[in-house]
């Protein structure tokens, strides 16, 4: 017997002829309401299922009334209440049980694994991506509109081809040129529905960041410390060691950072809003011509690797009204520091 969720995954996969474009088209996945209505329908169901193995497991509960349930909120023993249904709500995908399970998994491996060396994020431009929109029903188009919507109404192509490209990219730079340890990464999608990833990694060659960046810490205070004077020639001589400990591990922490990431810019002047034609990410790197390489990253690195802070944005903060709760934008350093 097939399950709800596999029969939803062969629908989102179906696909039929428009008679009037001549293309394929799937019209399941192209509905703007069907996954939702069906991802709703699902976790209900799901939530049915556990309601009644927990009663299963739990008799007693399922005779209190909606006036005992009251008397254990002004009580407090409704927190056990709550403690035994977590588990049961824990296998509904999307609950916030669900993702403290998971949350709880990172941080155990955190514990016996040692703690990530990178956090990372990973998106991709899926309105200008050739290789993408060669997949997708109609093909690559010159009309960036007919490209946006040809993304929106193909989710499911989308998301699968990201997933490919990222676990492809995980595998031969982490797991092989990295020499990962562990890594762990999820999905998110954006009010527009486009996808990314983030994620976190522990590579075997990390230094130890997370005591050398104490001792960065601590050597910072010593020295705010030390300003302040009059010290015995003990405690004198104790916080100068800590200052040069700090420093020391400071200068390893960088000298690694660097190994794993670095950026040059090579513009100088201030003109991120304006970008060029055509857009950076929709250029086959394999196209150009030698003498075109540093124009092609300077165009990319100030497309897709800056920060733009728009009037209405997502990144103004509701508290200081226009002000960037990122704190952009920041200069342009001349080499890497801890802040």
């Amino acid at each position: 017997m097939i399950s709800e969720t596999s029969a939803v995954n062969h629908l989102l996969k179906y696909a039929t002829i428009n008679p009037i474009t001549k293309h394929f088209y799937y019209p399941f996945a192209q509905h703007p309401r069907f996954k939702f209505f069906m991802y709703d329908r699902i976790s209900r169901h799901r939530t049915i299922d556990q309601t009644k193995v927990y009663f299963k497991q739990n008799p007693g509960d399922s005779n209190l009334s909606m006036l005992d349930l009251k008397k254990m909120l002004n009580d407090g023993s409704a927190e056990q209440l709550l403690r035994r249904m977590t588990p049961y709500s824990a296998n509904i995908t999307g609950s916030n049980a669900y993702w403290f399970q998971r949350r709880s998994e990172l941080e155990s491996t955190f514990e016996q694994k040692k703690p990530a060396t990178v956090f990372f994020t990973f998106s991709y431009a899926d309105n200008h991506w050739e290789d993408l929109h060669r997949l997708l029903p109609g093909g690559f188009s010159t009309d960036p509109k007919k490209r946006y919507l040809n993304v929106l109404n193909n989710p499911h192509l989308v998301d699968w081809y990201f997933g490919i490209r990222l676990n492809e990219f995980l595998k031969i730079v982490f797991d092989g040129i990295l020499d990962c340890e562990w890594r762990w990464h999820r999905y998110e999608w954006q009010s527009r529905s486009s996808i990314h990833a983030h994620g976190a990694a522990r590579f075997k060659n990390d230094p130890g960041l997370n005591e050398l960046t104490k001792k960065v810490y601590v050597g910072r205070l010593a020295n705010t410390e030390l300003e302040k004077g009059g010290f015995t020639p003990t405690r004198l001589n104790e916080l100068k060691q800590l200052v040069k400990d700090g420093i020391d591990s400071e200068n390893k922490v960088i000298i690694y950072a660097e190994t794993l990431l670095s950026a040059i810019n090579p513009r100088v002047y201030e003109s991120h809003a304006s970008l060029s034609e055509p857009h950076p990410c929709s250029i086959d790197f394999t196209t150009l011509n030698e003498d075109e390489y540093d124009k092609d990253y300077e165009d990319l690195v100030n497309c897709v690797q800056i920060h733009n802070c728009r009037p209405n944005g997502y990144c103004k903060s509701k508290k200081m009204g226009k002000e960037c709760r990122f704190e952009f934008p920041f200069s342009i350093l001349e080499k890497s520091e801890i802040v």
